[in-house]
């Protein structure tokens, strides 16, 4: 008798808070990219070269000024972390959330 294996697809779906796609003070642009890294899972790790890797028309300049756009208006927060038996500085990273 075979076997059956059933592989679904991942539905491609996402449930978002659209609150942020309202918010006038954000450019399309960094609205793009807010609702990009919200659509990835939990835990979901990339650098900013990697978003630019992403787009044929943003390079790493304007991927950066959306993400300080996005820092400043409290979607984003530029964490530090370091290596803490040493204290020793290792660098940053953004955390994303959904609403400012």
């Amino acid at each position: 008798m075979a076997e059956i294996v059933i592989k679904k697809k991942a539905a491609p779906y996402k449930l978002l808070n659209v609150t942020s796609s309202r918010d006038k003070r954000l450019s399309y642009k960094a609205r793009g990219i807010l609702f990009y890294l919200l659509s990835k899972p939990d835990g979901w790790t990339c650098h900013v070269f990697d978003l630019c890797k992403n787009s044929d028309k943003d390079g790493k300049k304007s991927v950066q000024s959306a993400m300080k756009e996005l820092t400043d208006l409290g979607y984003a927060r530029l964490k530090r972390y370091k290596k803490s038996s040493e204290n020793k500085f290792l660098g940053t990273y953004y955390e994303i959330q959904d609403e400012a």
